[in-house]
């Protein structure tokens, strides 16, 4: 396998009545460096988009500050830094 992404949805917030998804990947280090993930999350995104029923935010929060390399990626695919799309 070279790469897994998927969404994580966090719990319902009583005050809002929101839930918001969480986007994760990892990809097999050999493969770092190609464009792959950009590509890969950018397609994700879009499905998401169309797919999303309830869902008003996408986050990639989970993207520490120190992951330089997933950092470019979120941000090239419309993501804040590590906040919402």
């Amino acid at each position: 396998m070279i790469s897994v992404m998927g969404t994580w949805l966090t719990p319902l917030d009583e005050d809002t009545g929101e839930r918001i998804a969480e986007v994760f990947y990892i990809l097999h280090p050999e493969y770092w460096k190609n464009g792959y993930t950009t590509e890969a999350l950018r397609g994700f995104v879009y499905t998401f988009w169309k797919q999303r029923g309830e869902i008003r935010t996408l986050e990639a929060s989970g993207v520490g500050e120190e992951n330089v390399g997933s950092l470019k990626v979120v941000r090239k695919c419309g993501f804040k830094g590590w906040g919402g799309r």
